[in-house]
């Protein structure tokens, strides 16, 4: 199967990032967020595996839907718009998707 690749904004430690800067590979086996434009020279790549990441959930934010990807040690706030094709996307890839709206 091909990769999934998705440009996307995240939130990661002190990281903020809008659409479309950081690029999103999702695969079987691991998660890679990548900058774009010469700025993953500067910050980044991140792995996260698969057996890593023990939720995935929505929260509403301001303006839009954020994705939550957690695991050890680890959260990443993710914005992708629509967000129900990544998320249908990780779920067929294995990672453990709720689908229920958060507060």
């Amino acid at each position: 199967m091909e990769p999934y690749r998705i440009n996307v904004g995240i939130e990661y430690r002190t990281i903020r990032a809008t659409t479309p800067l950081v690029e999103l590979t999702a695969t079987e086996g691991e998660l890679n967020f990548r900058f774009r434009f010469g700025l993953g020279l500067i910050l980044g790549p991140w792995h996260f595996r698969r057996d890593q990441v023990s939720e995935v959930f929505t929260t509403r934010a301001l303006f839009s839907t954020r994705i939550h990807i957690c695991g050890e040690g680890f959260e990443i706030y993710v914005f992708a718009a629509p967000p129900e094709p990544l998320l249908l996307t990780l779920e067929e890839l294995g990672y453990p998707v709720d689908w229920i709206l958060r507060r």
